[in-house]
């Protein structure tokens, strides 16, 4: 049995190791910065509360990240109503000071009109590098329903991104 401070220090190490990239993910869903944080948030809190569940190193990110989703989830149903997209370079803000490639900010752009299920397969694809079988894990979803959206996602981008079926 661990001790109260080994499970301090490991929730500590956890938010430095993850809280960007939690807070990222979770404006994606969001949009909106306040939101974000409240959910990043309750996220280490969750954690804190269910740290002697924390699996070894290996698991971990996807353990975090699996909370994470399940948080921001309940979230979006508690708050029920649509959140109106962000301008592109507000929205950018948040993951870059750097100057901005305008293809950048239209892949942003079109990614942030995905339908949800196909946004939370390509965020956690491409931008927290998970693999499908965690992704699967995280999301509770065959691998081939993982694939199966990150295909259509891809398409779906391909195509708007080219100025087909843009809305």
């Amino acid at each position: 049995m661990q001790d109260k401070t080994e499970y301090e220090d490991r929730l500590l190490r956890l938010i430095a190791a993850y809280q960007t990239q939690l807070m990222r993910m979770a404006f994606y869903f969001l949009k909106d910065q306040m939101l974000s944080e409240d959910a990043v948030q309750e996220t280490f809190l969750k954690i804190y509360k269910n740290i002697h569940l924390c699996p070894g190193p290996d698991q971990e990110k996807a353990w975090v990240f699996k909370i994470a989703v399940n948080t921001v989830r309940d979230m979006r149903r508690r708050i029920s109503v649509r959140l109106k997209y962000l301008k592109e370079k507000s929205a950018l803000a948040v993951f870059s000071s750097a100057p901005i490639n305008p293809d950048i900010i239209a892949l942003h752009t079109e990614i942030g009109r995905l339908p949800h299920k196909m946004k939370e397969v390509i965020l956690l694809y491409y931008y927290q590098d998970f693999s499908v079988n965690e992704i699967a894990s995280i999301l509770n979803l065959s691998q081939s329903s993982v694939s199966g959206r990150l295909k259509r996602a891809r398409d779906t981008l391909s195509r708007h991104l080219k100025g087909e079926d843009n809305p």
